[in-house]
């Protein structure tokens, strides 16, 4: 492995042995010079009576989840053997080789090294509801796993098998190194950042990280570093060793340009910015037609545009309008469109919205019969379709029931791929829904067919005008239940790596434009196609503020949009998408 700019830099690895090893010899290749101050010592448990309870009934057991190989030798030094039908899963390659050094049979290991990852391992293999889990691990160790599983139904019991320790750091020495410059700091766990910190005191700790930069891996590692106020530098893309050493590189350079500042007179930005070409040639974010996606509201009945009042410029339209208006927006460049369906009758089953006659199914038959190089996404939820609005099906206390309503979902989408659609693109938040509609679409002859899942979708405000559009707001109470809460970020993570491991190949963030630190975290934690939403409410108070003549409405828009794809979004849906594209077809031409 070679990364030049490792060369010469000192990289510290701040974790203990097993993990310590492997790292380091990847770096060493990789042509760094590496420092190991280890942050973390190993204990016995305070008490060990309640590690050797649990694991006296080991058998009671469906589950042993262990996240360190410190936790596998704690249970190893225990017990001799597992029970034949106890099933193992582990974090880490460094993990699971220890389990298997002690003879363990090793059932899951996600791709990516952090508890998110088998969290949602757990979520996409539906074997989590029911299960017996026990989790022997350090007293400092995130509750991201045994949450996560709890979630998802299962029963934790979790057991303290070791204690970390603080080793003691010369706070003086680790300034002196950082001082002579080039120096990047790599983080594989929350407790390795805790551990530095606490090891070296808050001050000569705040110190280092001004000195030097930072390379993390995983979304819970990155956080913790955030709560000391620093930001990381590079987050590891995928979450392994390998990734980890490509981030340590990335953060070299960031220090390398931290550590060369420009100066004036002889630096002038101004230079590049003194007319339209020189400003185009170095843009750093570009907005095309082709990144956008635009949203068409289809109703039953011919000849029909009828305008939604709150969102100027926006009809319902019967297909052979929508039609028009697809081939008119596809003429000018954009090269997808995604359908909302108005159906003739609503039920508390949402029928409509998986009929194969349905009006979605038939506008999608419609557009690929007339334009055949134009991407039609379905939107796939209920709501348009249930008489009281919610996205799923109801139990008898009102609550939408998140796994009576996964298999009426997976036919919705059913429908739609045998109708044509190019992709599928569920909106309903419930858990486990990409995983149910992977496996429909899949047994049916579809595995081709690209799930786009609304993966981060917040219960907003800025929804509103939409549910007028698509005539979708609830009878009764709000979404909040299983929409995201707009405060939650870490969530959101967890929200994109379930819909991932689940067999999404796009996600999604909605709304965009408040949004847009998620659109970031997400696209530099998973590194994957990423989409977001440039809502209802959005459009509408830039429609609202230019018909008062307070905005621009041409700039607004554009700079929203650049705003949005550079924070880290490939695809943008937005309802100006075919202004958008005639304005940047026009400014082409200047």
């Amino acid at each position: 492995m070679t990364h030049a700019a490792l060369a010469g830099v000192g990289v510290v690895v701040t974790r203990d042995e097993p993990v310590a090893g492997p790292l380091a010899r990847r770096l060493e290749a990789a042509g760094a010079r590496v420092l190991r101050w280890p942050t973390v010592a190993i204990a016995p448990p305070a008490d060990p009576a309640p590690l050797a309870a649990a694991l006296g009934r080991l058998a009671e057991f469906d589950w042993l989840v262990v996240t360190s190989a410190h936790a596998v030798e704690a249970v190893a030094a225990r017990v001799a053997t597992l029970p034949p039908r106890l099933r193992v899963a582990a974090v880490g390659d460094a993990t699971a080789d220890a389990a298997r050094r002690a003879g363990w049979r090793v059932d899951r290991v996600p791709a990516e090294f952090h508890g998110e990852a088998l969290v949602a391992a757990f979520g996409a293999a539906g074997d989590a509801r029911g299960a017996r889990v026990l989790f022997p691990a350090g007293d400092l160790a995130a509750a991201t796993v045994p949450a996560g599983l709890a979630a998802l139904g299962a029963e934790v019991v979790r057991v303290e098998a070791y204690r970390t320790a603080r080793p003691t750091l010369d706070a003086a020495a680790t300034t002196a190194e950082a001082s002579r410059g080039r120096l990047v700091l790599t983080f594989a766990s929350p407790s390795a950042v805790d551990g530095l910190a606490a090891a070296l005191g808050p001050a000569a700790f705040d110190e280092l990280l001004a000195a030097a930069s930072t390379a993390v891996i995983g979304p819970t590692t990155a956080e913790a570093l955030r709560r000391h106020g620093a930001t990381p530098d590079a987050i590891a893309a995928p979450s392994t060793l390998e990734g980890l050493v490509a981030a340590a590189a990335r953060a070299a350079q960031a220090l390398s340009r931290r550590s060369h500042p420009m100066s004036f007179p002889r630096q002038r930005p101004r230079r590049l910015r003194a007319n339209a070409a020189w400003r185009a040639m170095v843009a750093e974010t570009t907005l095309s037609a082709a990144d956008l996606v635009y949203p068409l509201f289809a109703v039953p009945g011919e000849g029909i545009a009828k305008p939604v009042a709150s969102m100027p410029g926006v009809f319902q339209l019967s297909i052979d309008r929508l039609v028009e208006e697809a081939r008119r927006a596809h003429s000018l460049g954009v090269p997808a469109v995604i359908l909302f369906g108005i159906p003739e009758h609503k039920d508390p089953e949402g029928s409509s919205g998986y009929a194969d006659d349905g009006i979605v199914p038939r506008a999608i038959r419609a557009l690929k019969a007339e334009l055949p190089t134009l991407l039609v996404w379905a939107d796939v939820c209920l709501c348009e379709y249930t008489s009281h609005g919610h996205c799923g099906l109801l139990t008898a206390e009102g609550a939408v029931d998140n796994d009576a309503t996964l298999p009426l979902l997976a036919r919705a989408a059913l429908a739609y791929a045998r109708a044509g659609a190019d992709a599928v693109a569920p909106s309903d938040m419930m858990d486990g829904r990409v995983a149910a509609i992977r496996a429909t679409l899949d047994a049916e002859g579809f595995a081709e067919l690209p799930i786009v899942a609304y993966a981060a979708k917040y219960a907003s405000a800025y929804y509103g005008p939409f549910r007028d559009a698509a005539q979708s707001a609830p009878a009764f109470g709000d979404r909040r239940a299983y929409q995201m809460d707009p405060p939650n970020a870490e969530e959101a993570l967890r929200e994109v790596a379930l819909d991932l491991e689940e067999g999404a190949d796009i996600v999604m963030v909605k709304p965009a434009g408040p949004y847009l630190d998620i659109v970031r975290r997400v696209k530099e934690t998973f590194r994957r196609p990423t989409a977001a939403y440039q809502v209802s409410g959005e459009y509408s108070l830039i429609k609202a503020a230019a018909a008062n003549g307070w905005v621009d409405e041409r700039r607004m828009v554009l700079e929203s949009l650049v705003g949005i794809k550079r924070a880290g979004a490939d695809i943008v849906l937005t309802y100006f998408a075919p202004e958008v594209a005639a304005w940047l077809a026009e400014d082409a031409r200047r």
